[in-house]
C-alpha cells in the first residue's frame, strides 16, 4: 500500500462536515479545515477540525472509529455560538454515508458522527471566541469505490 492510498481521518472528517454543513445552507464563511486555520478564516468563522487519535481499538472490521476535535472560531461570541449550534444540529448522530478523500481520489463509507462532548465557550484571544466540542467519527477503511 503507498503512501497515496492511505485514509486521511482529518481529511475525511473535514471534506464529510463541509458537505453536511454545506447542504444545511449553514457553511460558514470562514469554511471548515483540517488543521489550524488562517487568522483571515478565523475572523470570517471557521471550524478547525483535528483528528486526536481512535476512539474505540476495533479489532474485527476495517474501520476506524476516531475522536475528532472542533474548534469553532470567530471574532464575534455570539457568531462563533450559532456555529457551535449549526455544527450540533447537522453532525450530531448521523449515520451513513460517503466522503471523497480529495487527496487520494478514494471513497469511503462514514458510518457514524456523533457529538461526545461540548460545545463549551472559550476565550481565545482579544480577536476571536472559540467553541470546542468533541466528536466520535467512524469511518470505514476499504475504499467503496
Amino acid at each position: 500500500m503507498t503512501m497515496s492510498q492511505l485514509i486521511s481521518v482529518q481529511e475525511c472528517a473535514a471534506t464529510d462536515l463541509t458537505a453536511v454543513l454545506t447542504a444545511a445552507g449553514n457553511l460558514p464563511d470562514g469554511g471548515v479545515v483540517g488543521g489550524p486555520p488562517t487568522d483571515d478564516a478565523t475572523k470570517e468563522g471557521v471550524v478547525s477540525v483535528v483528528y486526536t487519535g481512535p476512539l474505540n481499538p476495533n479489532l474485527y472490521m476495517p474501520i476506524i472509529d476516531a475522536r475528532i476535535q472542533l474548534r469553532v472560531l470567530h471574532r464575534r461570541l455570539a457568531t462563533s455560538e450559532q456555529i457551535a449550534q449549526n455544527v450540533f444540529a447537522a453532525w450530531h448522530q448521523l449515520g451513513r454515508r460517503t466522503v471523497v478523500q480529495a487527496s487520494n481520489g478514494h471513497t469511503y463509507l462514514v458510518h457514524l458522527t456523533n457529538i461526545v462532548a461540548g460545545f463549551s465557550q472559550h476565550y481565545d484571544t482579544q480577536e476571536t471566541w472559540e467553541y470546542l466540542g468533541f466528536a466520535q467519527f467512524m469511518i470505514g477503511t476499504t475504499p467503496v469505490s
